[in-house]
C-alpha cells in the first residue's frame, strides 16, 4: 500500500472515530432536535466510506503515488476555517454587531479591498442595514 492510501484510510478512521463519537452524544437529545446532526454524521460517514474506498483503489496500487500533505494544499482552508473558529467565539463572547463588523474587516482585509475607507463603508452600512431590519422594522432584539 502507498503512504497516501495509508494516510486517507488513517484519516477516515479518524474521521469515522469522531462521528461516532459525537452521535454517540446526540443519544442524550430529545429525538427531534437530535435528526439535524444524526441525518448530518450519517451523511458524512457515508461520505468518508466513499472517499476511503475511492483513495484506497487510486492508491492502493500506485506506489509512486507523491505522498504526503503540502501546506499549499491545504492553506488557504485551514486559514478559513481558524476564521471562522474566530468569529464564532467573538461571536459567544461579544454578540452579533461586533463580532460580525471583525469578520467583515477582516475578510475584506484578507481579498485586499481597496481604499480603506470602502471597508468601513461596507462594514457601517451592513451593521445599519441589519439594525435597522431586525430592530427597527421586525422590533427583535439582537443586541
Amino acid at each position: 500500500m502507498s503512504p497516501k492510501a495509508r494516510e486517507s484510510v488513517i484519516t477516515s478512521v479518524v474521521l469515522l472515530i469522531i462521528y461516532g463519537f459525537l452521535f454517540a452524544q446526540t443519544m442524550g437529545m430529545p429525538s427531534t432536535p437530535a435528526l439535524f446532526p444524526r441525518v448530518c454524521l450519517i451523511l458524512l460517514t457515508v461520505l468518508t466510506v466513499i472517499m476511503l474506498y475511492l483513495d484506497v483503489r487510486k492508491y492502493a496500487k500506485d506506489h509512486d503515488a507523491e505522498s504526503g500533505v503540502h501546506w499549499k494544499e491545504i492553506a488557504v482552508p485551514l486559514v478559513a476555517f481558524a476564521a471562522i473558529v474566530v468569529y464564532a467565539v467573538l461571536f459567544d463572547l461579544f454578540g452579533y454587531f461586533p463580532a460580525t463588523a471583525v469578520m467583515l474587516v477582516g475578510f475584506m482585509i484578507a481579498l485586499k479591498v481597496k481604499p480603506w475607507w470602502l471597508i468601513l463603508a461596507i462594514t457601517a452600512g451592513y451593521a445599519l442595514f441589519i439594525y435597522l431590519m431586525f430592530v427597527v422594522w421586525l422590533k427583535v432584539s439582537i443586541i
